[in-house]
């Protein structure tokens, strides 16, 4: 997905879109999900690193479980290198859990989402594609207009567990590598979103 007139690079052989005007991280990726032709969906931050089997794996517990979408656990890494070396998942528990965010730079840390520890589903997550059934997009703006910047993926996890319907599972293996600089991350420029998700709620369209 390509926004603000950029072309895809001529080594790249894979389905890709071009937007003229530049574009929401958010809105990028409803405009991806609209060629979407299989069951399931995911997302990845550009600067993260799935494990090489992570797809396989959270595909397995999404029909295992029969599950509407599914996340699991990261370490957090604290350059690009550390990050780009990832390897095959393996249990949360090797990884010791710290409270604090952002954790200081250096500290053995995972993120805690495939424990129920950090109340997110983490950075990337699978769901299926009939969820959008009655939400036709992702969140990408509040009720009033104003655009997401940071938190849609916040504002999605809490739309599917707000449906009886739906499973939402946390999956406790590490499915890969988070980058964590927050002097660049929106999260931490776009702070009081969270508080706005509440105040306003999201548009479903």
């Amino acid at each position: 997905m390509f926004d603000n007139g950029d072309a895809p690079p001529s080594w790249l052989k894979a389905q890709a879109i071009s937007v003229k005007e530049p574009l929401t991280i958010y809105q990028a990726w409803n405009v991806a999900l609209s060629l979407v032709a299989t069951p399931l969906a995911m997302n990845l931050n550009l600067d993260d690193r799935l494990a090489p089997d992570a797809v396989q794996m959270l595909e397995s517990e999404v029909i295992k479980n029969r599950a509407a979408a599914a996340g699991g656990d990261w370490k957090i890494c604290y350059s690009q290198a550390e990050t780009d070396r990832v390897e095959p998942c393996y249990p949360a528990h090797r990884l010791p859990y710290v409270t604090d965010w952002p954790p200081k730079p250096g500290t053995l840390t995972r993120l805690g989402s495939g424990t129920g520890n950090r109340g997110t589903l983490g950075p990337a997550t699978m769901w299926r594609m009939e969820t959008h059934i009655g939400m036709p997009r992702f969140p990408w703006r509040l009720a009033e207009g104003t655009l997401l910047r940071a938190n849609a993926d916040l504002a999605w996890w809490r739309l599917l567990k707000g449906n009886p319907n739906f499973k939402v599972l946390p999956v406790p293996m590490v499915i890969g590598n988070y980058h964590s600089h927050p002097e660049d991350q929106a999260e931490f420029r776009y702070a009081n979103e969270r508080d706005l998700l509440a105040d306003a709620g999201v548009s479903l369209l």
